[in-house]
Order: C-alpha cells, then sequence, then structure tokens
C-alpha cells in the first residue's frame, strides 16, 4: 500500500495559511495607524530578507555581462543604410559584399531600412558593438538575419520598429541558429520595438549572457523563444514570446554556476509547447509580472527556484512551478495546473512518488499563492515547509490527489482538516470560539475537503466549519486524520495520511 503524506481528497480540497482575519471591534485611530505602521515595517522587514536571499543565491552563480547605457557611445560613428539587396554604408567599420553587411571594428552603428540579407559582426574579441536599429528590416533566405561571430559584447538598442526573420531551416550541426544569434554577450535595451520571426529554430539566442534592458520584444519561434546558453537576465521592457520549444531557456549544462535566469522586472507574456521558463540551474524572481500558458511547466528549474517578488501567472500549466528546491518567500504566484501545482523533484535523487524522499523541498515563507491543480497542489517528493505568506491549494476528485502531498516531513503553523461539502462560489469560512473569522475562502470548484493552517489556529482549540453562513462542522486544532489507499477514489480521505 503506498502512503502520502497530507492527502486531502475530495472534488476539490484546499489548503490555506494566513488568510484574511476578520474582528467586529472598533479600535482607535492611533492604535489602527500603529498596527499599519508595525505590518508596514514588518512587511519591509519580510521583502527585505528575501531580496537578500535571492542575492546569494544569484552570487554562488557567475556574474552576468550587461553593457550599461554608460559604457558604449550613443551617438554613431557609422550609418548602415539597408537598400533590398544591398546596403551603403557611411563611416568606417563596415562593409558590404552582395546582400551581406559585414560589421569588423568596435563602435556604433545605426542601422536602418530594409534588406533580403544578412548582418554580420565579425569584430576583435575585445571589441564593444553597438547596433542601434531604427526602423530596420533584415530578412535572410539562407541564415540568422543578424549573426555576432566575433566580438566581446554587442549590445542591440531599440529605436522605432524593427523587424528580422531568418531561414526556413538549419543544418543539424549550424553553429548559427537563431534569428538574431550571438557567440558574444549580449544586451537588448532602447525604447523601439523588435519583432524576431524564428522560423528556422529559435528566436533570439546568446551563447553567452543575453541581458534584456528595455524595449517591446515580440518573439515567435519554432523552438526556443529568448535563450541566454550562459544565463538570461530581465530587468525590464515588455516581450511577448510564442515558441514551439521553451519561451525563456538558459541551458549551459556544463559550468553549474552558469545555465541561469534572473526575472528582474518588465512585462512578460510567455507562450510555449514545452516550459515557459526553463533552466538547467536556477530561476530567481525578483520582480516584474509573467504570464505564462505552457503545455509543459510554467518555470522549471533543475537547482533552486526562488521566488523574491514579482507576479507570476500561470494561467495554463502540465506542472506550475517544479524544482529541487522551490522557495516562494514573497511576490504573487498564481497557478493553473492539468497535474502537479507546485512540485518538489529531484531529477539527481532517487526516491520520492511514493519510494521516499528524494531530497527536494518546497518551502513558502511569504507571498500570496494561489493554485488550482488537476493533480496535487502543493506536492514535494521531499519534504514541504510553509511559515507564512497566504496560501490556497485546490486539487481535483480524481482519486488519490491532494491539496499537500509529501514524501517526507511537512512542518508550518498549526491547522484544522475535515471532509466538508461546498458548491462552487460557496463562501467557506473558519471561526473561533469567539467568533473571529480565521479565514475565508470562496470556492472554485466542488470541494469536499478543506486543510487550514494559519498562526491564528492554535492546536487543540475548537473551530467551526461554516459554509454558506451555515454551520457545517466542528473541528480541533492539529487534529489528526488518517486514511489509507484501501479505499480508493471516492471513499473518505481517499487514500493517504498524515504522519
Amino acid at each position: 500500500m503506498r502512503t502520502r503524506r497530507f492527502l486531502l481528497p475530495a472534488a476539490a480540497s484546499t489548503f490555506l495559511l494566513g488568510a484574511v482575519v476578520l474582528t467586529g471591534c472598533t479600535v482607535a485611530e492611533t492604535t489602527a495607524s500603529a498596527d499599519v505602521a508595525a505590518e508596514e515595517s514588518e512587511s519591509e522587514q519580510v521583502l527585505t530578507a528575501a531580496l537578500a536571499a535571492a542575492d546569494e543565491i544569484l552570487a554562488a552563480n557567475e556574474n552576468s555581462t550587461t553593457v550599461n547605457p554608460d559604457e558604449w557611445d550613443p551617438e554613431p560613428g557609422t550609418t548602415i543604410t539597408l537598400a533590398g539587396t544591398t546596403a551603403t554604408v557611411d563611416g568606417s567599420g563596415a562593409s558590404v559584399s552582395g546582400d551581406t553587411v559585414t560589421i569588423t571594428a568596435a563602435g556604433t552603428y545605426l542601422v536602418t531600412g530594409a534588406l533580403d540579407g544578412q548582418l554580420v559582426v565579425d569584430a576583435p574579441e575585445d571589441a564593444v558593438v553597438a547596433l542601434i536599429l531604427d526602423d530596420a528590416t533584415i530578412s535572410s533566405a539562407s541564415s540568422a538575419a543578424v549573426s555576432v561571430v566575433s566580438a566581446d559584447d554587442v549590445v542591440i538598442s531599440l529605436e522605432g520598429d524593427s523587424f528580422l526573420s531568418d531561414t526556413a531551416s538549419y543544418a543539424e550541426d549550424a553553429d548559427v541558429n537563431a534569428t538574431l544569434f550571438s557567440e558574444a554577450d549580449l544586451t537588448i535595451t532602447g525604447e523601439g520595438s523588435l519583432t524576431v520571426v524564428g522560423n528556422g529554430n529559435d528566436g533570439i539566442t546568446s551563447e553567452d549572457d543575453l541581458v534584456i534592458l528595455s524595449g517591446t520584444l515580440t518573439v515567435d519561434a519554432v523552438d526556443d523563444g529568448v535563450r541566454g546558453k550562459d544565463s538570461l537576465t530581465i530587468e525590464g521592457g515588455a516581450l511577448d514570446v510564442t515558441a514551439g520549444g521553451d519561451a525563456l531557456k538558459s541551458d549551459n549544462e556544463d559550468e553549474e554556476t552558469r545555465g541561469y535566469i534572473h526575472l528582474a522586472g518588465g512585462t512578460l507574456e510567455l507562450v510555449a509547447d514545452d516550459d515557459g521558463v526553463d533552466a538547467t540551474t536556477d530561476i530567481v524572481v525578483t520582480g516584474g509580472e509573467t504570464t505564462v500558458d505552457a503545455e509543459g511547466d510554467g518555470l522549471n528549474a533543475e537547482t533552486v527556484l526562488f521566488v523574491a517578488e514579482g507576479v507570476i501567472d500561470v494561467v495554463d500549466s502540465y506542472e506550475g512551478l517544479e524544482s529541487a528546491a522551490l522557495t516562494i518567500a514573497g511576490g504573487t504566484v498564481d497557478v493553473v495546473s492539468s497535474d502537479d501545482g507546485l512540485n518538489g523533484s529531484s531529477s539527481a535523487a532517487t526516491g520520492g512518488q511514493g519510494g521516499g524522499s528524494d531530497g527536494s523541498t518546497i518551502v513558502i515563507s511569504g507571498g500570496t499563492v494561489t493554485v488550482f491543480a488537476g493533480g496535487d497542489g502543493i506536492d514535494s517528493n521531499g519534504d514541504a515547509e510553509v511559515t507564512g505568506g497566504t496560501v490556497i491549494s485546490t486539487s481535483p476528485y480524481t482519486g488519490p490527489e491532494a491539496a499537500v502531498d509529501t514524501s517526507g516531513d511537512f512542518s508550518g503553523s498549526s491547522f484544522v482538516w475535515t471532509n466538508v461539502d461546498a458548491a462552487i462560489g460557496d463562501a467557506v469560512q473558519v471561526v473561533a470560539e469567539d467568533g473571529t473569522v480565521v479565514a475565508e475562502y470562496t470556492t472554485v470548484q466542488e470541494t469536499a475537503s478543506i486543510f487550514v493552517a494559519s498562526a491564528q489556529i492554535e492546536a487543540g482549540a475548537s473551530y467551526t466549519i461554516t459554509v454558506a453562513g451555515s454551520e457545517a462542522v466542528s473541528v480541533t486544532g492539529d487534529e489528526v486524520l488518517e486514511f489509507d489507499d484501501s479505499r480508493g477514489p471516492g471513499g473518505p480521505g481517499g487514500g493517504g495520511q498524515r504522519p
């Protein structure tokens, strides 16, 4: 018989932590102001601690290379005017051969017009090259539209509305395989827009670090949308990415301090046939608004997935957030998944899924988390810990599924846990003996089991669960319910136990 922990079977089971607490008393204005100030101070401390922890994770990785505005000359020394199947050059450092423009020296280049051909950067290895794309259109029928084969750092600065598209296919062993391809560190900035169509493979790729500071980018690629092999950092801008593979990706598998993604700002709309955000090592979120619609995982990090601040809205996914070490310390995380919502899983270890702990962890210490899962809402193949924030987790009545399920230990606040029937739209409340509403939740699915963990709940104290204003059941804090798999789908508790 398989044993599962904190398994809450039902048409939908629910987990809340630190939900809204209501009181019926009126307090003096000075007391209220002091309470508000104290809450704001505590909130600031929590955020500061979360961002400090995120910085530690990033510090353990290789620094990403960014070409900041004061590190390149915004005034172009050379103007490249694209004209059909050729171009003209006004200035030095660039030449034209047929439908190919080649830049061979450091400097700032203004690129405008339309070209059926290719722009190549083949500069010295210590060169900083800045390309100002000002209403530039480059379409290549044979390779990448823009290909950086040699340079130290490259800047793409966006002015006006520019467009890039590439060949319909690449050789399997092709070194250059994206519409905007760079062998050097690549920084994208500016206030203009860039549309990238990846017909043959990826949309934007840097084989080193890729940093997006600003600009409006629309990427539609048959494989990965935006890829920084060593690292991908997004600090600002608006990105709309549609990908046949992963929408955002970092995939250096050879160095443990690379292959990471940092989402620090910007507005991201991601649609992917695979994962929305995928990193070989870490994903760190410290800001921005990210909306993900993925056939695979919403966000997947092999080593660490850490959310300190920002908004993550996974509107559809197979699994929402997945990592060997998944921590939500702040921000807002909303997840809709066909399988597990939050999944702690280590690909490097054995165990989990009925075979004991695999060493993975899920930790929720702050923020607001809402999970509507087709499988387990919060599922750790190792341990899970919930010590703060507001958490709502539901799972459907499909047999042995749970709002919270761990293969290892679960720790956190005191809880109440019971079977209770509620229809869609019913207001469910947990009420203490003195009438205080400890937690409340309006159901979005038919619900037959509820789990509530909160600092407001005391072990051994009595609570009443109300549904749509009517008393449904009385429960006791930290009361333990035990069920086993032999009951099967539909049985009370469905299958599992709390240790």
